[in-house]
């Protein structure tokens, strides 16, 4: 679980103070033979004035499923990759995200 708190910026309300906006998220991670996977769900627990969000309550605004694992190259090379849907159903908005991970 992580909680993040707007506490500089362009989070102003109506009058113009500063609004103090929050956001959580809960992580779910687990495994599916040899892929990792990780469910998400993200939210604003209140009104917030915040570009991108600007909510009347409680929302949601994150809902993710990301799936990881690795391609066998060679014996002794694997390339990481990752695909991940995301929808915010605040905005109704969906992505689809694909990639590869670079480890030294």
């Amino acid at each position: 679980m992580a909680w993040y708190l707007m506490f500089a910026g362009a989070d102003k309300n109506e009058e113009g103070k500063q609004n103090y906006s929050s956001y959580c998220e809960l992580n779910y991670p687990f495994s599916v033979k040899s892929v990792d996977l990780n469910a998400t769900v993200g939210f604003v627990p209140y009104k917030t004035y915040t570009v991108g969000y600007g909510n009347s309550g409680f929302a949601f605004t994150n809902v993710a499923l990301k799936a990881t694992t690795a391609i066998r190259i060679t014996d002794s090379f694997s390339l990481p990759i990752f695909a991940q849907a995301i929808w915010n159903p605040c905005l109704e908005d969906a992505h689809l995200v694909f990639g590869i991970t670079l480890k030294p």
